[in-house]
C-alpha cells in the first residue's frame, strides 16, 4: 500500500478530532487511478468563514467529513478530512468508513470528473451516541 501524500494538516482547536488519519485512507482508496496523483488536506472547518462553521456546530447542524475533488491547481485530485467535535469521532469515522464503497464507485465509474463528499448530521450523531452511552452497547 502507498501512503496518499498529506499536503497540509491543520493544528485542531481543543476538542476537535480528524474521522480519519492519512493511512486509513489510503488503504480504502488503493488502486483507484483517479487519485494517483492525490494529496490529502486535513482542515479544521469545511466553511470559509469561521462563523458559518461554528454556528454549524452549535445547530448540531450538517457537516462535511470528507471531500475528493478535482485539484484547484494542476492536474490530480484533492482529499478534504475536515475535524468534527471529539464527541462525534466514533460516528463520523463511521460514517465516513460505511461510505467508502459508493465513494470507490463513483470514482472508478466518473474516473477524473466525479466529485463526492460525506457529510453527517450531528443532531442525528448525538441520539445515537446518548443511546450507546447508556446502554454500553451499540444503542441499535
Amino acid at each position: 500500500m502507498s501512503l496518499v501524500p498529506t499536503a497540509a494538516k491543520d493544528k485542531l482547536p481543543k476538542g476537535f478530532t480528524y474521522p480519519l488519519g492519512a493511512e486509513a485512507i489510503s488503504t480504502a482508496l488503493e488502486g483507484i487511478p483517479a487519485l494517483e496523483d492525490a494529496r490529502i488536506w486535513f482542515s479544521w472547518r469545511d466553511e470559509y468563514w469561521a462563523s458559518a462553521w461554528r454556528q454549524k456546530i452549535a445547530s448540531l447542524g450538517e457537516v462535511t467529513l470528507l471531500k475528493i475533488e478535482k485539484a484547484h491547481f494542476g492536474d490530480g485530485r484533492e482529499i478534504h478530512v475536515y475535524a468534527v467535535p471529539s464527541e462525534y469521532s466514533e460516528a463520523a469515522r463511521a460514517r465516513v468508513l460505511s461510505e467508502f464503497p459508493r465513494i470507490r464507485s463513483s470514482l472508478m465509474s466518473g474516473g477524473g470528473s466525479a466529485r463526492v463528499s460525506v457529510t453527517m448530521i450531528l443532531s442525528e450523531s448525538a441520539k445515537y451516541t446518548r443511546l450507546k452511552d447508556r446502554s454500553g452497547s451499540d444503542g441499535l
